[in-house]
């Protein structure tokens, strides 16, 4: 029950804000059960909002651990505006299975997604095996076999594909302070008109035509 987490954050970390908030729950180790509710009106870091934010986790004896995150919320208060925020996983072991689904009202972009993230030794591994992007009226849907690395400081890409009808945008390379960053963009009869959606607010003129090729990333 934090009535009053201002003279903790002041003190530690001035530039984070919560509201006051409840958390309720219980854990029983002799067979690892657990019910956990924890529910808050904001939580800010500079311009950075989450509002509405609740967190259930769950386990029953001999189950996997389950947790929603629901938020209602998020900005940064220029660019990023998503409404309706839904996470759902389940872990267990090394691994933690996880839907994704939001809406950005600022572009008009909808999210809805599931994976898999597995850990392993020094490295994480992200499988996809649904994605799928509303930009404006288009659906575009990722390649299943896409699979993401973050290993050594750096992110590395493969096989990140995303179709819309004849369409397509696939990603390949990587990212990280100890990467060489680099990363190819091909392009298959995409419709520029596609970046409208999100240089809409800056000074960049109105794309349009098809666009076929490779853009190199270094």
């Amino acid at each position: 029950d934090l009535k009053r987490p201002y003279d903790f954050t002041s003190l530690y970390v001035p530039r984070l804000r919560i509201e006051p908030c409840k958390g309720k729950g219980n854990y029983r180790s002799a067979d690892q059960v657990l019910d956990f509710n924890f529910n808050n009106k904001l939580i800010a870091y500079d311009d950075y909002e989450l509002q509405n934010f609740r967190l259930n986790a769950s386990k029953r004896k001999g189950k996997n651990l389950n947790m929603q995150v629901d938020i209602a919320h998020f900005t940064d208060q220029e660019i990023v505006k998503i409404n309706n925020v839904l996470i759902q996983s389940n872990v267990f072991d090394n691994v933690i299975d996880f839907n994704i689904a939001g809406v950005d009202t600022g572009y008009k972009i909808g999210l809805n997604s599931s994976g898999r993230v597995l850990f392993k030794e020094d490295s994480i591994y992200l499988q996809m095996s649904d994605m799928q992007l509303a930009v404006s009226d288009m659906v575009w849907k990722l390649d299943t076999n896409a699979v993401g690395t973050l290993t050594d400081g750096k992110f590395i890409m493969d096989n990140f594909a995303f179709r819309s009808n004849k369409q397509m945008l696939s990603i390949i390379g990587e990212l990280g302070e100890s990467s060489n960053n680099h990363v190819d963009f091909q392009l298959d009869e995409f419709a520029l008109s596609t970046i409208n959606c999100f240089t809409k607010n800056t000074r960049l003129p109105q794309f349009s035509g098809v666009s076929n090729g490779k853009i190199v990333y270094t």
